[in-house]
């Protein structure tokens, strides 16, 4: 099957990551489009001399599950070796996901050769632990990282003659691992970078925070409660408000958003949000909230009842951002207040 047939076929969905299973496929595809590279790629592996390899994705293994990325080699004697991934980049490991692909290889496939099982991740290790069964050879399991396969891939390509360039596909593979930031090269400048960030730009944005911060203490009525705040996520949380244990503000800046109104890699500027938490939503009056006051996003965890109201749009004044930052904290604070009841004589965020 081609890439583009493969890609073809791929479809996101809510229950599986699309960065995974388009990675997984576009894997797949470039190791399809060369035999000698998918013969490296194997023996890179299992450490055995094989002459074939077969490529398959999303291979169905009945109750066990689905495999991300399945390759069968054979040697020339016939020997046969089977390779299972699990792919992983920004997701978590299912429950017993491992365990079960373990269980499948041992059952299912005893006849092979060697059978190995192969958590894939940008850095992330797994608790897994491979059984130890004395009566059946053992199935190898590695935790192997997308950037040692960035540089086994490159390596490969630099190593090839003249005549066996490799095609344009692997070169494409390589580039899309650099931009989604799989390769974890680092060098003078993003160290430079990251030092300016932490000794710079940093401040700035917890000074902006502060600024939000006396605005709510001048705003609120006075309680024995302590606020708290994360300086290396950017974000604070008041205390309970107002004699109720339910109810609290919470506020700061949001560096992983990616949705149809904000994508922080695509606009390279970190969202904001405020959000107002309580033990019912009665709690609020909504009609003081305008509609741009939602539950929160799936993936922040969040169990309890809240209202948040994430940055939709950002216009610079004079070149500065710090100016519209602060209009959006300032308008959902205010909204906030008058939602809560717990409003005190008007004063607006200053800059």
């Amino acid at each position: 099957m081609s890439l583009f047939a493969r890609l073809f076929k791929y479809r996101a969905t809510r229950e599986r990551s699309p960065h995974e299973d388009f990675l997984t496929e576009a894997l797949a595809g470039v190791l399809e489009s060369s035999l000698p590279l998918r013969v490296a790629f194997v023996q890179w592996l299992v450490e055995h001399n094989v002459e074939t390899v077969r490529v398959e994705t999303q291979k169905s293994a009945g109750s066990y599950g689905r495999l991300d990325l399945w390759l069968e080699a054979r040697e020339r004697s016939g020997e046969r070796h089977v390779v299972v991934f699990e792919n992983k980049i920004w997701s978590g490991e299912g429950e017993n996901q491992l365990g079960r692909y373990e269980e499948y290889l041992q059952k299912r496939h005893a006849k092979a050769e060697c059978r190995t099982l192969i958590y894939l991740t940008p850095h992330a290790h797994t608790e897994f632990k491979p059984s130890e069964n004395t009566n059946d050879p053992a199935v190898v399991f590695r935790e192997l990282h997308w950037f040692q396969v960035y540089k086994w891939m490159t390596a490969w390509t630099q190593g090839l003659v003249m005549e066996a360039r490799p095609s344009v596909l692997v070169k494409e593979l390589l580039t899309l691992m650099e931009e989604w930031n799989l390769t974890i090269e680092l060098n003078a400048s993003d160290l430079a970078a990251a030092v300016a960030h932490r000794t710079s730009v940093e401040r700035r944005m917890l000074q902006l925070l502060d600024e939000v911060y006396a605005a709510c203490r001048s705003r609120l009525p006075s309680t024995p409660g302590k606020w708290s705040y994360n300086r290396r996520h950017l974000t604070y949380s008041s205390p309970y408000l107002g004699g109720d244990e339910n109810l609290y503000f919470s506020f700061g800046f949001d560096f992983s958003r990616e949705d149809d109104v904000w994508s922080v890699n695509g606009l390279q500027l970190p969202s904001a949000y405020f959000a107002v938490h309580v033990d019912k939503v009665d709690q609020l009056d909504q009609e003081a909230m305008s509609s741009d006051w939602m539950t929160p996003p799936e993936g922040w965890g969040w169990t309890e009842v809240v209202r948040v109201k994430q940055l939709s749009c950002l216009k610079a004044q004079a070149g500065s951002l710090h100016e519209a930052y602060l209009e959006f904290f300032n308008q959902a604070l205010m909204e906030a207040l008058s939602a809560t009841s717990l409003d005190k004589p008007d004063r607006s965020l200053k800059s």
